[in-house]
């Protein structure tokens, strides 16, 4: 098969206007200028038979829940990616294989990890990879790590609107293409036709002659002809749906890879415009900064008399609120230094030190939020959300960083990638450290301490915790109560440490490691469990509760959004 010669200004037209297409050569088209493509999918039919065969495989896997099912479907995409393309102009270089190795690490996830925000933005990362491998695969010269956010944001745009599209660009080419085709194979299609038609009556008398000689066929026959209308509307449509995601990433892969530059941002500020967006900023942020000195370095006594609060009071309220004003104002201060243009050598001088100037702010908000977490975990533990809390102003933190290094320094297109690649790397090592299994271990570990051990929270933490909480129950056994006996003994020995149905763990598609792991830790750990727990810790709370064991929660065991224990 003979790949065509790559032409960057070659675009799709609509399915009325476009050129007849075959798996051999794709037509080169004029330039329409709007388009998001870059040029019409060779070998069509064989992208269309992948997709739908991908369609298929969806149906077949995501009838159930979540689990090693997304992994092969993502998995069986990538490889379906590489075989469709291996006879057209895409690189296989280092920079792609790194890509479609991140893919399908993230795409690992939900085989590996029982963490519902660890496998939630795990498919986030995935859908990202997924834009990127797609826009870069037949780019060889886009330069990731040297494009600008405007770039970055048009590629996403269009991302969406290949998935807009989805197959109608390779349906398109396969109508043209088979149009072509079909005026020199009219004749043998019309005999298969009437040899057809002649078959119909002979199939229905023989048919039915077989059908009344033996019962077990004949259940056979009807059995193939007992159709549920709902059933197969459903496996039609999701069918359907899993063949437009295919289509369009496997469309994408072989059509997008424009190394076009994006052209500048039409958002324009002068000098003094963006001087008083920043310089009031400056004055919003130090003006706070100053006090939270006093906090820092005045100590608990400080804390209690200038703000009427307890010291976990102070760290509570302010976390979240210093995390958003962060999130916020980081975009603001990377699209206010995109938009201006200094002119004059004193212009750049004074943009340079007001953007310094908040940038160091905004480090000092960093900090301020961290000892408000850092004095909320010495005081209660850590919980799920703590701990992706901190992550989360970790990776801001970076970026914050990653900007001084390079927007400040005169070198802007490289901020957009670096703090991309970070936030996936700080993804990662949430995966790889397992969080849920050192939170129980920290807790524990501070009960020596004399602090209590939030046994409601560490049971509902899901399966990555279940090995580690049977490791330490000896320890913090003793400390809980009856009902935090009973939390434990209805997750680990009732629910075999899952909360997923008996059901679904019987089906292949949704099995996970991570609740693989804990059915037999607590297999192997039941007959020890009873000498903690009790043999039947939950009888005497069910016949309070009318006979129902008391629910844990499904988060935190507080509705205050970074409590995990009881409020001081």
């Amino acid at each position: 098969m003979t790949a065509p010669t790559r032409n960057p200004e070659a675009v799709i037209q609509p399915a009325t206007a476009a050129a007849p297409l075959t798996d051999r050569h794709a037509s080169r088209l004029p330039p329409t200028g709007g388009s998001i493509f870059t040029r019409a999918p060779a070998a069509s039919t064989r992208t269309l038979i992948g997709a739908i065969e991908l369609g298929i495989l969806g149906d077949y896997l995501m009838r159930v829940g979540v689990g090693v099912n997304v992994t092969v479907w993502v998995w069986a995409l990538l490889v379906t990616s590489l075989a469709v393309m291996a006879g057209s102009d895409a690189v296989l270089d280092r920079r792609r294989m790194l890509l479609l190795g991140a893919t399908a690490f993230f795409a690992a996830v939900p085989a590996w990890r029982s963490t519902e925000e660890i496998v939630l933005f795990s498919g986030l990362a995935v859908v990202t990879l997924l834009v990127l491998t797609a826009w870069t695969a037949t780019a060889p010269d886009l330069a990731l790590a040297r494009q600008a956010i405007g770039t970055y944001a048009r590629a996403a745009l269009t991302g969406v609107l290949h998935i807009i599209a989805g197959a109608i660009p390779l349906l398109a080419a396969e109508a043209q293409s088979r149009a072509e085709r079909y005026s020199a194979r009219r004749r043998s299609v019309n005999a298969a036709l009437r040899g057809l038609a002649l078959s119909v009556p002979v199939v229905f008398i023989f048919g039915a002659l077989l059908m009344n000689a033996d019962a077990g066929y004949e259940a056979l026959v009807n059995s193939l002809f007992r159709w549920d209308a709902g059933t197969v509307v459903s496996h039609a449509m999701l069918a359907g749906v899993f063949t437009w995601l295919a289509a369009a990433y496997l469309c994408a892969s072989m059509c997008w890879g424009s190394t076009e530059s994006t052209p500048p941002l039409g958002l324009r500020l002068g000098v003094v415009e963006g001087g008083m967006v920043l310089g009031v900023v400056n004055l919003l942020f130090l003006s706070f900064i100053i006090v939270q000195v006093g906090y820092l370095f005045g100590g608990a006594q400080h804390v209690l008399e200038t703000a009427g609060l307890t010291y976990a009071e102070y760290a509570r309220r302010g976390f979240f609120e210093l995390v958003t004003v962060t999130a916020l104002a980081l975009p603001l201060l990377v699209g206010v230094t995109s938009a201006v243009r200094p002119e004059t050598p004193r212009e750049h001088r004074v943009h340079r030190a007001l953007a310094t100037a908040l940038t160091v702010l905004l480090l000092a908000l960093v900090v301020s939020a961290l000892s408000r977490m850092r004095l909320y975990q010495v005081e209660y533990g850590w919980t799920l959300p703590r701990v992706h809390a901190t992550a989360l102003i970790l990776w801001l933190c970076g970026c914050i960083a990653w900007f001084a290094a390079t927007v400040l320094r005169g070198d802007p297109r490289r901020f957009a990638f670096g703090s991309l690649a970070g936030g996936l790397g700080v993804l990662a090592a949430l995966v790889l450290v397992n969080p849920a299994d050192l939170i129980v271990r920290a807790n524990a570990a501070r009960v020596a301490d004399g602090h209590d051990f939030d046994a409601e929270h560490a049971a509902w933490l899901g399966a990555d915790a279940v090995p580690a909480l049977i490791a330490v129950l000896p320890t913090v056994g003793p400390t809980l109560d009856a009902k935090e006996k009973c939390t434990i003994h209805s997750i680990l020995v009732d629910n075999r440490g899952s909360r997923s149905t008996g059901a679904e763990e019987s089906d292949w598609r949704v099995w996970n490691l991570a609740r693989s792991r804990a059915r037999t830790a607590v297999r192997v750990a039941e007959p020890r469990l009873a000498a903690v727990l009790g043999a039947a810790p939950c009888e005497g709370l069910t016949k309070s509760t009318g006979g129902q064991a008391p629910t844990p929660p499904s988060g935190d065991a507080s509705t205050e959004p970074l409590s995990g224990t009881a409020t001081p």
